[in-house]
């Protein structure tokens, strides 16, 4: 906080910070009360939450950034494209991603009974096996046979396909707005070694 010297600069952080806390108070609520979000509050959610540090950087940058060059419109709609980006991609990643699982546990999102991009596009989208795999968030298993009978449930559905293709979608906009500003080493190298890396294994 003390480097935060800034009245607004603080303001921002605490608006960010309340941000943050909101979301994760959503996505929680949801959880623990087996209440599947639409796509479009499950966006508002991420925005509240991973959107706000991204958005904080940007609104701190507006504080003391002294270029008048810089494209605001397109640095925004870039990071907020990236908070995005980041949480559909960990849901990706959470369910079909082997390193992943071999440090975090195999699809945790499901034992956690979380309501992540590709979960709720099915039961947003087929009613009947929509049901089942609420039904089975809702024990929040361990079991491998059933995590891997609730991912296939997923794929058959096209929430994989689906959620490949949002993740995809949010990487092009990024990119294309990244071409409206002026060129950043760090931020490049940011963007491609801790967000954009070559997809790796995918679980079979």
């Amino acid at each position: 906080m003390s480097a935060l010297d800034h009245p607004a600069a603080i303001k921002l952080f605490v608006d960010a910070s309340g941000g943050y806390t909101h979301g994760q108070i959503m996505d929680v609520y949801w959880r623990e009360n087996s209440i599947c979000p639409t796509e479009h509050e499950y966006k508002l959610m991420v925005l509240k939450k991973t959107g706000a540090v991204f958005i904080f950087m940007f609104r701190v940058f507006e504080i003391y950034g002294t270029e008048d060059v810089v494209n605001r419109p397109a640095l925004l709609r870039l990071l907020t494209c990236l908070g995005l980006y980041f949480q559909i991609n960990d849901d990706f990643i959470n369910l079909w991603n082997v390193e992943y699982q071999k440090s975090k546990g195999f699809c945790e999102d499901i034992t956690e009974g979380k309501f992540s991009y590709p979960i709720i596009y099915v039961i947003d989208n087929f009613p009947e096996e929509g049901k089942i795999v609420k039904d089975i968030l809702s024990q929040k298993t361990r079991d491998l046979e059933v995590l891997r009978y609730c991912r296939s449930i997923i794929e058959k559905c096209g929430g994989q396909e689906y959620t490949r293709k949002a993740i995809n979608k949010y990487k092009s906009i990024i990119l294309e707005e990244r071409t409206k500003l002026k060129p950043n080493p760090i931020f490049e190298e940011l963007l491609l070694s801790h967000f954009f890396q070559p997809e790796t294994s995918i679980v079979i």
